[in-house]
């Protein structure tokens, strides 16, 4: 391609050939080399538009694919994200569900401790005001059904 181009440049931009002064100037001679000029140049036009035409068709083929890529991509980058927000939100739902159950252990603990110093040893912690002395608020015992064994320890 790039030689079909070098030659027309040198045909468009080469000088004319002189002529000689003194000879007859022959217009059928002109005439056909005139048309041998222009069939040269009709047949490089026709290479040059079949190559800028094959250069449009792979370009066209290579835009066409990086499209296609950059559109898998899109969706490769908003599949992750979703997954992403899913993981999210189920950690979020774990923290949660682990902070009621550390809760709900803390309260189970409590209870134990209140049972141990209340119940099994004569209300250790209970004050006169019906108030627990550990905690600060009102005993959560009192007046709870007791053990069987410490009925029957109580009515003798």
């Amino acid at each position: 391609m790039r030689r079909c181009i070098d030659r027309l440049a040198a045909l468009l931009f080469a000088a004319p050939e002189p002529v000689p002064e003194r000879q007859p100037v022959r217009p059928a001679k002109l005439l056909a080399r005139a048309r041998t000029q222009l069939d040269l140049l009709q047949h490089e036009n026709g290479v040059l538009i079949r190559a800028l035409a094959d250069a449009q068709r792979r370009t066209s083929h290579c835009v066409r694919g990086l499209h296609g890529e950059l559109q898998d991509q899109q969706g490769l980058a908003m599949r992750l994200r979703a997954a992403l927000v899913v993981k999210e939100t189920e950690l979020m739902f774990l923290r949660d569900d682990v902070a009621a159950m550390l809760d709900a252990s803390h309260d189970a603990a409590e209870l134990v401790i209140c049972q141990t110093g209340c119940v099994s040893h004569d209300h250790h912690w209970l004050g006169d005001d019906g108030q627990c002395r550990r905690t600060g608020q009102a005993c959560v015992l009192n007046g709870a059904p007791q053990p069987a064994a410490l009925r029957q320890e109580e009515s003798s």
